[in-house]
């Protein structure tokens, strides 16, 4: 954009002006816009002078007469210089030029911060949306779940029950013959939480020979909300669980822990599961745990390469 002509807001009561005439005072506003318009720091070439009037010889020399313009030559161009009166309101070239790369500087930089905003936002809005996601399948997963009571082999077989208990669902009829069942009889699972039991059934069908969840406590409830919080996505717990079935040291195996297994609650604590997930990762693509006692703890390296040193993981 070129710069803005400048003059005084006493322009036209200049004694100089008034002796060269309205023509002349308009052939000289005109002049100071090419000037500007094409940075020339006030020397307009003849020929431009020329054009910019009708009678340009008698125009031009009223305003030399006056001062007003000087006869000048620029790299061997004739032409006319502009009075420093008029010169000094105007930008130079020099001034122009700056200010126009300040411009596109600020505008390549106010550019970039604004794209890296507008990907921020979309990365977080792409964010809640996969955790959304998540936790709508887990309640659809477990409003799938069938309500059934689980087999617990500390009770008794229903199917021995009498037919009285048959009738009534397996339920224990009140005093007033009102069907309610008695709490602690029958485990219709947390149905006040669909993603607590969705993540519970998870670890059941996933953790092969590892002790299963037969009851949710409140601390348990707790414990399970905070860590789906974290990790919504119920295939990583599967593939968790699955990874802490392939090690002894998770079912009674680990020297240090001989009675010790792996469960739902251990899996809960903060850090456990991403931890399971890395080691996972690791042995999927070919790497095998070294022995404790390095200075940055268990070590995965390529398999046998420390065979000296074999340690199935040890206890958690």
């Amino acid at each position: 954009m070129s710069p803005w002509v400048r003059l005084d807001d006493r322009f036209s009561d200049d004694p100089r002006v008034i002796g060269a005439g309205l023509d002349a005072a308009g052939l000289l506003v005109a002049l100071v816009c090419w000037s500007n318009g094409t940075l020339a720091d006030g020397f307009v070439p003849a020929p431009v002078v020329r054009q910019k009037a009708v009678d340009a010889a008698d125009v031009v020399q009223r305003l030399v007469s006056v001062g007003l313009l000087i006869p000048d030559d620029r790299d061997g161009v004739s032409g006319f210089r502009l009075h420093d009166d008029i010169l000094k309101h105007q930008p130079t070239r020099k001034d122009v030029e700056e200010q126009r790369h300040q411009r596109a500087v600020a505008g390549r930089t106010g550019g970039q911060r604004s794209g890296a905003t507008r990907r921020q936002r979309a990365d977080e809005a792409n964010r809640k949306r996969a955790a959304s996601s998540a936790l709508e399948a887990n309640a659809k997963h477990a409003a799938s779940v069938s309500l059934e009571p689980r087999p617990d082999p500390s009770r008794s077989d229903p199917r021995s029950r009498s037919q009285k208990d048959r009738s009534t669902g397996g339920r224990k009829v009140g005093k007033e013959g009102s069907g309610k069942p008695s709490e602690g009889n029958l485990d219709l699972g947390d149905v006040r939480d669909p993603q607590v039991q969705a993540l519970v059934d998870t670890w059941n069908t996933t953790s092969g020979r590892l002790p299963k969840i037969r009851k949710i406590t409140p601390k348990r409830r707790a414990a399970y909300r905070k860590a789906l919080a974290e990790h919504p996505d119920l295939n990583d717990w599967a593939r968790a669980a699955r990874f802490l079935t392939t090690q002894d040291w998770t079912m009674g195996g680990s020297p240090g822990h001989p009675n010790w297994y792996a469960t739902l609650d251990y899996l809960t604590r903060p850090d456990v599961l991403i931890r399971h997930l890395e080691k996972a990762d690791a042995l999927a693509n070919g790497l095998t745990p070294m022995a404790r006692g390095t200075a940055a703890g268990r070590v995965w390296a390529e398999p046998g390469k420390y065979a000296h040193l074999s340690d199935p993981g040890g206890a958690p």
